[in-house]
């Protein structure tokens, strides 16, 4: 670099020096295009772990069985699955498990620094979450069952327990594959 050319092939930057004709001025340099920049390998799977967490806690307020004859209809969600009319603490729960994941997802997301064992947590969340529907689902199997065999209704998995089993199956596997990325 130079205040004037020194020789043939030299070059004037638009800071006004003069460079060799091999040197180049990294400060001149335009930036890398976007596709060479490097992208964070485990955004999908941060994003996983927050929309399997939604879809957990919206199941929850969601029908988890369906149950009609004729012209009336009844459903019950994750709330309402106790005898009778009584309140059950599965939807709650649902409901929180699904919002501590939101919570986990969006806190990796931000890149906000964590203890080890909340970094740990979306795995344990989510098999939690699967294993309580498993639960949810044999007790729902076996009402769906009774009321068909009563002939009097006909009943069925409503919308939210899938919606359930799909948001705990997706952020379990998230944040499991997220957890051998990370250790890589």
């Amino acid at each position: 670099m130079s205040s004037t050319p020194s020789g043939e092939g030299w070059w004037q930057a638009s800071d006004g020096k003069w460079y060799p004709p091999n040197e180049v001025s990294s400060a001149h340099l335009p930036p890398p295009p976007a596709s060479a920049r490097a992208a964070d390998p485990t955004l999908i799977l941060k994003i996983g772990v927050l929309v399997g967490g939604a879809l957990v806690a919206i199941s929850s307020l969601l029908p988890f069985v369906t149950a009609g004859t004729g012209f009336v209809s009844i459903n019950r969600t994750a709330f309402q699955l106790g005898q009778g009319l009584s309140l059950t603490v599965d939807g709650p729960l649902i409901l929180v498990f699904g919002l501590l994941l939101v919570a986990i997802g969006i806190t990796r997301l931000s890149k906000t620094g964590m203890p080890g064992f909340v970094q740990k947590s979306p795995t344990v969340l989510g098999v939690v979450t699967c294993l309580e529907v498993i639960s949810l689902g044999t007790s729902i199997n076996s009402l769906v069952n009774s009321m068909k065999a009563s002939g009097v209704a006909i009943a069925s998995f409503g919308m939210g327990f899938w919606l359930c089993v799909v948001g705990a199956v997706v952020a379990t596997l998230s944040a499991i594959a997220l957890r051998i990325k990370e250790k890589a």
